[in-house]
């Protein structure tokens, strides 16, 4: 019976979005010869960024980092100091299953 339950579960959630729940991950490359600090704020897709927690990672030059958003999505910054909610930085949008290169061209990039 307690079989039944789980699958019935997971058969909910199925229908329920149309697709699984599974955990995704946004993978951040480096491509740069020196470091970034990486500023992400993730949560569910439609939530402000504002209203996120953030985290933020250090990624050396030729580094990757699969940032682990599950059904959600990441609000991310970037730069040469590590950045914060207090910089108010312009910030660029990434969902799970996403392959971002740092580059420098992104509008979230913060020169500091």
């Amino acid at each position: 019976m307690q079989n039944r339950i789980v699958l019935f579960a997971s058969l909910v959630v199925f229908i329920g979005t149309g697709q699984p729940s599974v955990a995704q991950a946004v993978k951040f490359k480096n491509p740069n010869a020196s470091s970034l600090e990486l500023h992400v704020r993730n949560g569910p897709i439609g939530q402000p960024a504002e209203a996120r927690g953030s985290k933020n990672t250090t990624m050396k030059a030729g580094d990757a980092w699969d940032d682990d958003v599950g059904p959600g999505d990441t609000w991310f910054a970037y730069g040469n100091q590590q950045v914060n909610n207090t910089d108010n930085p312009p910030l660029c949008n990434a969902k799970g299953g996403e392959t971002v290169n740092l580059d420098k061209s992104h509008k979230c990039f913060v020169d500091n």
